[in-house]
């Protein structure tokens, strides 16, 4: 059966890891909907990246390990959403 969460990866660090960054984006979403202090949505952006950065180190890691090549494919993804923050 699959999940409704499509970020549940089936270890729990990286599901721990998924739904913190949910939540990060959550709150960018929030704050980019309604006025908010200056300053409040580039401080979400950069939890956002230092989150990203962390998490996609050890994701990568464990994907190297199951499989090499889809690594790759995952390291390349990884590349182009870090690009677009």
């Amino acid at each position: 059966m699959a999940s409704k969460q499509p970020y549940i990866f089936g270890l729990t660090e990286i599901d721990d890891q998924h739904e913190a960054i949910q939540g990060l984006l959550d709150s960018l979403l929030v704050n980019a909907c309604r006025d908010c202090r200056p300053g409040v949505l580039a401080q979400l952006l950069d939890k956002l990246r230092v989150r990203l950065e962390a998490h996609f180190a050890v994701e990568e890691a464990v994907i190297e390990l199951l499989s090499p090549t889809e690594a790759r494919r995952h390291l390349a993804a990884h590349a182009g959403i870090l690009d677009s923050l």
